[in-house]
């Protein structure tokens, strides 16, 4: 039965993640999918369910509660729910949003030295 209540996408970013209770235990991994309200990694390390964490991606920190962690292929695929997400002020919609949109370019200000 799936228990998903959001559209998942695939992804395969590198990720950082932190334990917030001891931050200097990180470990990098996969990020394998992300949804609205959660994402999926593969890690080298068994991180414990409960454990509060900090992920750090393409300029975004999320911060979660690991759910479930089950050993495959040599790692650990972990389940992460996420509490709280900071990118810039936006929003993991956004994120979504910016992954799933084919690459474009951005028009930056022009640079004006300030006066002496």
């Amino acid at each position: 039965m799936e228990r998903r209540f959001d559209t998942r996408f695939p992804s395969d970013l590198q990720v950082r993640v932190t334990d917030l209770d001891n931050e200097a235990v990180s470990a990098i991994g996969t990020l394998i999918d992300i949804s609205v309200s959660g994402i999926c990694v593969i890690l080298p390390v068994l991180r414990p369910s409960g454990s509060l964490v900090k992920l750090d991606f393409a300029e975004t920190m999320l911060y979660g509660q690991i759910t479930y962690a089950n050993e495959e292929n040599g790692g650990f695929r972990t389940g992460i729910a996420v509490e709280r997400v900071l990118v810039r002020s936006s929003d993991l919609t956004n994120i979504l949003d910016s992954i799933l949109d084919e690459p474009r370019v951005i028009e930056l200000p022009s640079l004006v030295p300030a006066p002496d």
